[in-house]
């Protein structure tokens, strides 16, 4: 798996020897992606993936790129013959000048977490004050899990929440790509 530049990528876009696979969740990539990508979050990644590309190249790309390299063992696990990851994302393509396109602004999944997080922890907090003490245990087991989160980079309630129906996509249907 090979690094490759915006303005590469779109080479083999345009002449047709690639396919391109965007690995964030359904909501980001109804919000914003490159025109082409086809939907396969990094927790679909599976080796019949490759069938999607028949003996073109694979290029694999993420919001900035971390995403995209955190799971290179997936991708490359997909059975792909050649396959490359967009240097920076779609932060490096957008950069570049390079088209993209969307199809409506909710909330991303980090805002949509943050959200929970703080009601949760209002919540408890105004329980212990108001009904029992005993609430501050539920405050303290969600600060053990938001550290967990920032020490691993894994997230349950990232992973709950963007299987809520509304960051559910058209292409999580079966057979597209994430099928």
């Amino acid at each position: 798996m090979q690094n490759i530049s915006p303005a590469e990528a779109r080479a083999k876009l345009e002449n047709g020897s690639a396919v391109l696979f965007d690995v964030r969740s359904a909501t980001e990539y109804a919000q914003s992606r490159i025109p082409g990508a086809t939907l396969c979050p990094a927790d679909s990644l599976n080796p019949s993936l490759s069938r999607y590309a028949g003996d073109k190249e694979a290029i694999f790309y993420c919001g900035s790129g971390r995403r995209t390299e955190l799971n290179r063992d997936s991708i490359v696990a997909c059975g792909f013959d050649k396959t490359f990851v967009i240097d920076g994302g779609l932060g490096a393509w957008s950069k570049a000048g390079l088209p993209i396109d969307g199809t409506h602004g909710g909330l991303d999944l980090q805002r949509q977490v943050q959200i929970v997080v703080g009601l949760l922890v209002l919540a408890t907090v105004l329980l212990a004050y108001l009904v029992s003490t005993y609430f501050l245990i539920a405050t303290a087991f969600i600060g053990a899990g938001l550290f967990t989160a920032g020490l691993t980079g894994f997230c349950g309630m990232a992973i709950l929440i963007s299987r809520m129906p509304w960051n559910r996509h058209r292409s999580d249907r079966p057979g597209m790509a994430t099928a």
